[in-house]
């Protein structure tokens, strides 16, 4: 019974490694995929507000409005972050860095991030579509007047640690799921193990003890059923035990016939030695 329960145990360790290493990478896989996933949503939806801010923006410049003197973007802006709750913050700057317009109104006349982050330069050059800036990650939409100058710059904020506590939240549901799932296969394993393996092999031990202990004639023969290795080795076993058992029977029969001879010379012997005994003695 030892070995019996050291060969499952064994299968079961290796059932169960092969089983988290597979869930393991199938999870790291998975986070890859959905991170790169999650962060290019959420830059698709920054340009989607801020496209759509931009283009209220294009139609008061072409009404002649100053780009310093639009009404209703601070108001704007507030909207956009209260409607959307993965937004930080929304902000329309002139080519310099300085705020014009933000969600925050307190923050109007301030110097920006673009600067500090070295998204605007003096030297001129091209605005980056996206720059990360103390914890931070923002998308940028240039503002342009009809002979395509630069007037102003539009930035989406969101924080970093939306992407990353998603993948965390996904990783511990894969992590859930595979404590789950691995519990399952070890109880599916260990009833497939009793069915298949196990008993097989305790069929095949009682029988070997039963044997030894009084003998072939007192193991009972077995249903073997399945075509697996160890139905089949049981099976094998069996077809042993009655062969052995044929021959058990047969020498038993080549025994008691030697006997019958044997008791049969004997009396013939016994009265061919009294017919001497008697002519002797006549």
């Amino acid at each position: 019974m030892r070995l019996k329960r050291a060969l499952r145990n064994k299968i079961v360790i290796i059932s169960v490694v092969f089983l988290v290493a597979g869930l393991l990478i199938n999870t790291a896989i998975h986070s890859v995929i959905t991170s790169a996933n999650y962060s290019a949503g959420l830059v698709q939806q920054a340009k989607t507000l801020a496209t759509s801010l931009r283009f209220r923006i294009d139609r008061a410049l072409s009404a002649g409005t100053p780009f310093e003197r639009l009404s209703g973007i601070n108001e704007q802006c507030r909207i956009i972050t209260e409607s959307f709750a993965r937004i930080s913050y929304v902000m329309v700057t002139d080519n310099k860095g300085t705020v014009l317009y933000h969600s925050n109104p307190e923050l109007v006349g301030r110097s920006s991030p673009l600067r500090a982050a070295g998204v605007i330069a003096d030297g001129g050059g091209e605005i980056p579509e996206y720059f990360e800036y103390d914890g931070i990650d923002n998308v940028v939409l240039p503002v342009r007047l009809a002979n395509g100058s630069l007037v102003g710059l539009i930035v989406v904020g969101y924080p970093e640690w939306l992407v990353r506590d998603s993948i965390f939240g996904m990783i511990g549901n894969s992590l859930l799921v595979m404590a789950i799932t691995g519990v399952v296969m070890v109880i599916f394993l260990l009833l497939v193990l009793r069915v298949r393996v196990t008993h097989p092999l305790s069929q095949m031990i009682g029988a070997i003890e039963r044997m030894r202990a009084h003998g072939i004639q007192a193991v009972e023969e077995q249903h073997i059923s399945g075509n697996d290795e160890f139905s089949q080795m049981a099976g094998a076993f069996y077809d042993l035990l009655d062969e052995l058992r044929d021959s058990q029977d047969k020498l038993k029969q080549h025994a008691d016939e030697l006997e019958e001879k044997v008791r049969e010379r004997t009396l013939e012997l016994n009265t061919v030695n009294n017919n001497l005994m008697l002519h002797l003695d006549a």
